[in-house]
C-alpha cells in the first residue's frame, strides 16, 4: 500500500474497532434480555443464533472496505441439517460465516469460551466447544455434533482447525468426517476467499479494499464414502 492507503487503512481500521468497543455491551445486554425471554419456547436458539448474526452484519455494514458477496445461496435448503465444512482465512470468517442467515452450531476450540463476550455468547447458544488434541474431549464433540443434527441445527466447523498463515489451504483433520460418518448427515462445502488478504492472522489492521466471496458447492452425500476417502474428496473440493 502507498502512504495514502495506509493512513486510510489507520482511520478505517480505528474506527471499526472503537464502533466494535462502544456497541459490545450494549448488544450483548440486548441479547441477554433475547435469551430470556425466548428460553421457554426456543431451547435450541435459534432466534438468539439470528440475533447475533445480525449483529455480526452491523460491523461488514460499517466496514467501507469489506464486501460480502455469498454464492449459490440456493444449495441452503432451509428445513435440512448440514455439516457445513469451511476454510479458514481470518478471523472475520466468522462475522462472514453469520451472513449466511441459517441455523447452525459452531464447533470452537475451547479457548474461545473462556474469552468474554464471545465466550458467553458461544455457550448460551449452545455452540459445541473442543479440546485440540484431547481424545475424551473429541469424542464428545463428536457426541454433541451428531446430536445437534438430530435436532435439525447444522454444524459448522473449520477442518483445518486453525487459521491460514499463508493464504493455502492446510490438512484437514478428521473430525468432521467422523462425524459425517456418525450422523449420516450431508457435507455443505463451502469456500471463502479474499478475508485473508483483508485481515490476515498476523495483525488487526484492515488491508484496503476487498470483496469477499462466500462459495456454496454441491452438497456430499456421505452414505458411499469411508473416514479417509471422504476427508480427500473434501479438501480437493475446497482447495479447488
Amino acid at each position: 500500500m502507498d502512504i495514502k492507503q495506509r493512513i486510510a487503512s489507520v482511520f478505517v481500521t480505528l474506527f471499526v474497532w472503537a464502533v466494535l468497543l462502544l456497541t459490545v455491551l450494549p448488544l450483548f445486554s440486548v441479547y441477554l434480555v433475547l435469551w430470556l425471554l425466548t428460553l421457554p419456547f426456543d431451547p435450541l436458539r435459534k432466534i438468539c443464533h439470528f440475533f447475533v448474526a445480525y449483529w455480526s452484519g452491523l460491523y461488514i455494514i460499517i466496514n467501507p472496505w469489506w464486501r460480502l458477496t455469498i454464492e449459490n445461496r440456493q444449495r441452503l435448503e432451509r428445513g435440512k441439517s448440514y455439516i457445513i465444512l469451511c476454510n479458514h482465512q481470518s478471523i472475520i470468517d466468522i462475522l462472514m460465516l453469520y451472513q449466511l442467515y441459517f441455523p447452525f452450531r459452531w464447533i470452537s476450540k475451547i479457548e474461545l469460551f473462556r474469552v468474554p463476550v464471545v465466550g458467553w455468547i458461544l455457550y448460551l447458544n449452545k455452540y459445541i466447544s473442543v479440546i485440540r488434541g484431547d481424545k475424551l474431549s473429541a469424542e464428545k464433540m463428536i457426541r454433541l455434533a451428531v446430536k445437534s443434527l438430530a435436532e435439525g441445527i447444522s454444524i459448522l466447523i473449520f477442518p483445518e482447525g486453525t487459521r491460514t498463515t499463508d493464504g493455502n489451504i492446510g490438512i484437514f483433520r478428521e473430525g468432521a468426517f467422523k462425524i459425517a460418518l456418525e450422523s449420516k448427515a450431508t457435507i455443505l462445502p463451502v469456500v471463502i476467499d479474499g478475508a485473508f488478504d483483508a485481515l490476515p492472522k498476523s495483525g488487526f489492521w484492515f488491508r484496503g479494499r476487498h470483496q469477499i466471496v462466500i462459495r456454496i458447492l454441491e452438497p456430499i452425500n456421505t452414505n458411499i464414502y469411508n473416514t479417509t476417502s471422504l476427508l480427500v474428496s473434501c479438501q480437493s473440493l475446497i482447495d479447488g
